[in-house]
């Protein structure tokens, strides 16, 4: 069977599963809206990466599926739990591989195929992907988490740019203006700070920052330049000393892997 008429049911499909869970709940929907929207993105985000790093059209395919399914854990998590922070509810990228093995959805894939998607989808949002990870479950989940990185990069911006900051999705953190000295000697070790060490709101935005040195694509990196997304979100952070020096080691990096 084809694989191009396999993913335009599987695109129709995720439109249906996703509205089926619409309630008419103004707060609810809109956060449904508001995921289905952000898997959209990432759907494109993965096929210009495609594009851009000449992936074959198979790899292309399959990365446009595992970013359109990425999160779909998220509307079952927000049925079940009403909310979408994991730690009080489930981990939503093992919930959403669990969803996609347990009713076969994507059974019309070849099983290798299928197999890595749902790797894709259960590893997105790990810490670490796995080094038991190889092959082209290994390569999905690296563009998949490329490119859902981007998307949320756009959604944190907005977000920031309101001004009306969730206490709940930031953690309850401190909204004094200082970086945790763990944050900081992660940061500056290029890896992603622990979330038990975050103490305040500027360690949060700076956690975003530690994300550059994670990208797998350069097309992943230079769109960051190419967005300005590095200067906002530094225009979002005090003027520190350690800020200072942050800044400085990103630019760094950034300069020299987009040579």
């Amino acid at each position: 069977m084809d694989i191009m008429d396999i993913t335009e049911r599987l695109k129709s499909f995720f439109h249906n599963y996703v509205d089926a869970y619409l309630t008419g709940d103004k707060s609810l929907d809109r956060n449904i809206m508001l995921k289905k929207q952000h898997s959209l993105m990432v759907h494109r985000e993965c096929r210009e990466l495609a594009a851009a790093e000449n992936f074959s059209e198979h790899e292309t395919v399959l990365a446009e599926i595992a970013g359109l399914y990425h999160d779909i854990g998220r509307f079952e998590q927000l049925k079940r739990y009403n909310t979408l922070v994991d730690f009080k509810s489930v981990n939503h990228g093992e919930f959403g591989a669990d969803i996609l093995e347990k009713d076969n959805i994507l059974n019309e894939l070849e099983p290798a195929d299928a197999a890595a998607v749902i790797n894709a989808v259960r590893y997105h949002n790990s810490r670490d992907i796995p080094d038991r990870l190889t092959g082209l479950s290994r390569f999905l989940t690296r563009v998949v988490r490329d490119a859902d990185k981007l998307d949320i990069y756009r959604v944190v911006m907005d977000y920031y740019r309101e001004g009306n900051y969730d206490k709940t999705i930031l953690l309850n953190l401190s909204e004094t203006a200082m970086v945790s000295p763990a944050v900081f000697e992660a940061i500056k070790g290029r890896q992603n700070p622990l979330m038990s060490d975050m103490k305040t709101i500027t360690d949060f935005k700076l956690s975003k920052l530690c994300w550059f040195y994670d990208l797998n694509f350069d097309h992943s990196l230079r769109e960051i330049r190419n967005r300005g997304i590095d200067k906002k979100l530094f225009g979002l952070l005090p003027e520190l000393p350690e800020i200072k020096i942050i800044r400085r080691d990103v630019n760094s990096y950034m300069d020299a892997r987009l040579v």
